[in-house]
């Protein structure tokens, strides 16, 4: 940093410095865009660096510059007072150095919205000088000798505007003297006074006064302003004491009564004696009621026949002192130990009996338990019996249920049997039929009840005996055997005929329905089906024409075209902003969402950055040599840049102005010449030979895509997206792809994706930006 207007010289004179500060804020959410600092240190050995002092300002009230001012005012009074041996005007430059690589910081993330709007000014008194500095439009005025001037005029720095690095570039250093008067104010100040009338103002009136003046000033005219007032004053200066005129020392009666005050007495009377009055002996030597002085000889008569007291000595009354504090302490202490004892035993007899107390609810406590559990295994046993019994009432009744099911089951079944046994004979009458079922009936009641007693029987017995259906089988005519048949046939084979019809009548549909299709909707894709391809709702929009396009990038949405001379921001209007002149022209680009910014290499082997925000180039000193004709492609991921060569990839980490000298991201070399994307969304992906190429952790991967895709020709996908974008030139089509199964979401078809030599995607607004060589398009893309 530059020292102007250093002053050399000493002044041994100490000085008092009184602050004042007018601070005004009218609405709350204009807070944290000012703050005022004044900061003194508490440590004896940082008591040389005097005071530190100011404010910052931020003009631009956008929710990304709020507490900037905050920041920047902890960082100077964290630096300042940093425990090193260094000089006040080292320590100085040091804090302002910090001011302006905080700030550098901020824009680095991508917060660029306050540059050129900051306004501040720093001061530091300590002893005898002053060393100050300020940036924008921040003033530091002098009265001195009745002349008010602008000590910081030129100070402040134009660049800053440009570059956070200097903010702060200037410092002046001088001595205060006595009755010195420092206004350090923001530039609203001077726009409500002019200097004449400010001038006027500090040399008629009082301090208080010119504080209040400015106050009022400030307070109803601005929405923020901030002033701080010092007045320096000399601290040594003597205090006139008027002379005690002398008096004659009257000779001391030894008879009198002041030959029995004490030595202490008198020093305290002597200690009473101010300037501000003059001192009559005669209150010294006051006589006692007790005593008659004869005014003639002088001599005094005693009044009674007591003894004078004797005036104990210092040590005496010392000494009697610590024996009576000694038995008052000795007295106090026993009578603590006592209460104390008397407390712990109280304490002991009351835990016992709360210990008892304890044991006995414990004890009725699982005794209570027992008899609750044994209360809940008796309820659960009767629950148990009752569910148990209610069970059986269900098994049984289910049971006579099924018996008298199968019970009429089996006597339906023989009436069907004998009906159409008597209409195939027509012989027996309808009465033998009577009795006959009547006796089927029994031998099936008899046959129930051999049941019961075994297991088998009752399986064997379920059904008629195989016998009675072979006899009644024998029986029939054959006639009444063909019907039989017949009648069985279609229990069984008519449902079997009737579900294949049904299905092959729904097969027929379905052939037919898909015919049907095929010749209203013809497929043009022969790798994709017709309904599964978008149309493109409108024609591409041209966003710039030129035969010199290389990329498109989108960022924070907003679409951004680069060619070899400029970069183009595709946002309501277009703007375009040249390259800088001493810079050459692009050859590779990519653009790093974390800082919101594009980085790009030229083709003279030079690093720069380009911030869409603040609309404004700066170059990147620090980056190692490089030959932009042995790189392939550039890519970001979080604040890092990739390059790509033929055979390798290289990492590099972002730090001040530039990226470090990087390092290798592959753990072996890969053939990766002619690759025609390159781009990271947790994974590396790369278009190679018409393919995609997965990379992660440092290896290769294999990387399944769909069946349908033939051919890569480029793809697209960026920090926050969640999905792949592919384009294949010769089917004319754009697939949106998932990145983990490489199977197809979305596809899209038309002419111009046969002509892209790169493009981007915005999945938040629907819409691909592609580049060719004569044009850079923008297509919507239907939902």
């Amino acid at each position: 940093m530059n020292h102007k207007n250093k002053n050399n010289t000493t002044n041994n004179t100490l000085l008092n410095t009184d602050v004042a500060s007018v601070f005004v804020v009218q609405n709350s959410r204009k807070r944290p865009f000012i703050e005022q600092f004044e900061h003194t240190s508490i440590n004896f050995t940082q008591k040389a660096l005097g005071t530190i002092l100011g404010f910052f300002i931020v003009r631009d009230e956008s929710p990304s510059s709020e507490n900037i001012v905050n920041f920047l005012a902890s960082e100077v009074k964290k630096q300042y007072f940093l425990p090193t041996e260094k000089p006040v005007e080292e320590k100085f430059e040091s804090a302002l150095h910090r001011v302006n690589r905080a700030l550098e910081e901020i824009a680095n993330i991508g917060n660029v919205s306050w540059m050129g709007t900051v306004e501040g000014a720093v001061c530091v008194v300590n002893e005898n000088s002053i060393h100050f500095s300020v940036a924008g439009d921040a003033h530091i005025l002098l009265l001195r000798n009745d002349t008010l001037i602008d000590i910081s005029e030129g100070l402040a720095s134009e660049d800053a505007i440009n570059y956070p690095l200097k903010t702060f570039v200037d410092i002046s250093s001088g001595d205060i003297c006595a009755h010195d008067k420092i206004i350090i104010t923001s530039h609203e100040l001077l726009d409500l006074i002019s200097f004449e009338e400010l001038q006027k103002n500090a040399i008629r009136m009082g301090e208080k006064s010119f504080i209040q003046f400015i106050e009022t000033a400030l307070t109803n005219e601005c929405a923020i302003a901030s002033a701080l007032i010092i007045d320096i004053t000399n601290s040594d200066t003597p205090t006139i004491i008027p002379e005690i005129p002398e008096k004659k020392e009257v000779p001391e009666n030894f008879f009198g009564a002041n030959a029995f005050n004490s030595i202490e007495e008198k020093d305290e009377q002597k200690h009473n004696i101010t300037i501000e009055e003059e001192i009559d002996i005669d209150k010294f030597t006051e006589e006692t009621p007790k005593e008659y002085i004869d005014p003639r000889t002088g001599h005094i008569h005693i009044q009674g026949d007591e003894e004078l007291p004797k005036s104990p000595t210092f040590f005496e009354e010392l000494f009697e002192k610590y024996v009576d504090i000694k038995e008052n302490f000795k007295e106090f202490s026993q009578k603590q130990i006592r209460s104390i004892s008397k407390k712990i035993s109280s304490i002991k007899k009351n835990k016992i009996e709360t210990e008892d107390v304890l044991d006995k609810i414990e004890t009725e406590k699982n005794a209570s338990e027992e008899n609750v559990l044994k209360q809940k295994n008796i309820r659960q046993q009767a629950k148990k019996q009752e569910i148990a019994t209610q069970i059986k009432k269900q098994i049984y009744h289910i049971y006579d249920i099924l018996k008298n099911l199968i019970k009429k089951t089996y006597i339906h079944s023989v009436n069907l049997i004998t009906t159409v046994k008597e209409k195939a004979k027509n012989r027996k009458p309808e009465k033998d039929i009577e009795e006959e079922t009547e006796n089927e009936e029994l031998r099936y009641s008899f046959s129930y009840s051999q049941e019961l007693s075994s297991e088998k029987t009752k399986k064997r017995n379920f059904l008629p005996h195989i016998s009675k259906i072979k006899d009644t089988w024998n029986s029939m005519e054959k006639n009444t055997k063909l019907f039989a048949l017949a009648i069985i046939a279609c229990i069984i084979i008519i449902p079997f005929v009737f579900a294949l019809f049904s299905n092959k009548k729904k097969t027929d549909t379905a052939e037919v329905h898909m015919e049907e299709t095929e010749l209203t909707e013809p497929v043009l894709q022969p790798e994709s089906k017709k309904q599964d391809i978008k149309e493109i709702p409108s024609d591409p929009i041209t966003l710039h024409k030129t035969s010199e396009a290389l990329y498109t990038f989108v960022l924070k949405d907003t679409p951004i075209g680069i060619e070899k001379n400029a970069i183009h921001i595709f946002e309501n209007d277009q703007e375009s902003f040249p390259v800088p002149n001493n810079a050459g022209k692009i050859v590779h680009a990519a653009a790093m969402d974390d800082l919101n910014m594009i980085f790009f290499i030229t083709d003279k082997n030079k690093l720069y950055s380009f911030s869409p925000v603040a609309k404004k180039y700066s170059e990147q000193p620090n980056f190692p040599e490089i030959d932009y004709t042995k790189i392939n492609l550039l890519s970001t991921f979080m604040t890092y840049l990739y390059i790509l060569d033929d055979k390798k990839i290289m990492r590099h980490t972002r730090i001040e102005g530039g990226f470090d000298e990087g390092k290798k991201w592959l753990k072996k070399d890969i053939n990766l010449s002619g690759a025609t994307s390159f781009s990271i969304n947790d994974e590396i992906f790369i278009t190679h030979n018409n393919d995609i190429i997965k990379l992660s952790e440092g290896k290769k991967n294999r990387y399944s895509k769909d069946d349908a895709i033939k051919n890569v020709s480029l793809s697209y996908t960026a920090e926050e997206m969640k999905y792949i974008w592919i384009i294949d030139k010769d089917a004319k089509m754009l697939y949106k792809v998932k990145k983990s199964k490489g199977n197809i979401v979305d596809q899209y078809a038309h002419n111009i994706f046969a002509s892209a030599t790169n493009f981007s995607v915005s999945e938040k607004n629907n819409e691909a930006y592609i580049t060719t060589t004569k044009e850079i398009f923008k297509i919507s893309l239907k939902k």
